[in-house]
C-alpha cells in the first residue's frame, strides 16, 4: 500500500507514462519501519479512504480509493472535499462521501461515474478487485468513447502544449 497517492505524488514522464512518487508512507511485508500509532493517519487528508480515517483494517484499496478522488477532482476542478480544516474533512469523507450529483450535473458520461462510485465506495470491499481491473475498465471506456490515447500520442500532446517545463 502505498497511503499518499495524490497529485503531488504522481508524474508524467516525457515519454507519456504515468509515475507514483514519495513512497515514504508505504506499508508493506518485509520493510524495516515503526508501525503507525493508532489514531496517527499518514497522507493527504483529503485522498484518504474512510476505513484508513476510521482505523480499519487497510489493503491496496486504500490507494484506489485515492485515484478515484483524483478522478473526481480532474473532472470538476476542483477538490472534493472542501473544509475548514483537517478533521472537518475527514467527517465529510467518512460520513458524506463524494457528491457525485456534481458529476452528474456536469454532464460526465455515467459509465465514467460508475468507474469513480466503485473506486470510492465507503465499504473497500465493492471497489475494484485490482488497479489492473480499475485500469481496464478505464481503458475500455475511453476506447468506446473515442479518447483512448497511447502513452506516446499523451507525449506528444504535452510537448505540443508546452507543459514540459
Amino acid at each position: 500500500m502505498h497511503r499518499d497517492v495524490n497529485p503531488s505524488n504522481v508524474l508524467v514522464s516525457e515519454d507519456g507514462h504515468v509515475k507514483l512518487t514519495d513512497f515514504g508512507t508505504v506499508l508493506m511485508d518485509g520493510r524495516l519501519q515503526t508501525n503507525t500509532a493508532p489514531g496517527m493517519v499518514k497522507g493527504k487528508v483529503r485522498y484518504l479512504a474512510p476505513e484508513y480515517i476510521s482505523d480499519h483494517i487497510c489493503t491496496f484499496r486504500v490507494d484506489l480509493y485515492s485515484v478515484g478522488v483524483m478522478l473526481f477532482e480532474m473532472l470538476t476542478g476542483r477538490p472534493c472535499f472542501q473544509s475548514s480544516n483537517s478533521t472537518a474533512t475527514m467527517l465529510k469523507i467518512v460520513r458524506e462521501g463524494l457528491p457525485f450529483q456534481e458529476l452528474a450535473e456536469m454532464a460526465v458520461p455515467e459509465r465514467l461515474i460508475e468507474v469513480i462510485q466503485k473506486a470510492t465506495a465507503r465499504d473497500p470491499e465493492l471497489r475494484y478487485a485490482s488497479a489492473d481491473a480499475m485500469c481496464h475498465e478505464l481503458e475500455d471506456w475511453l476506447e468506446v468513447a473515442g479518447t483512448f490515447a497511447s502513452p506516446s500520442r499523451f507525449s506528444t500532446y504535452l510537448h505540443q502544449h508546452g507543459l514540459f517545463i
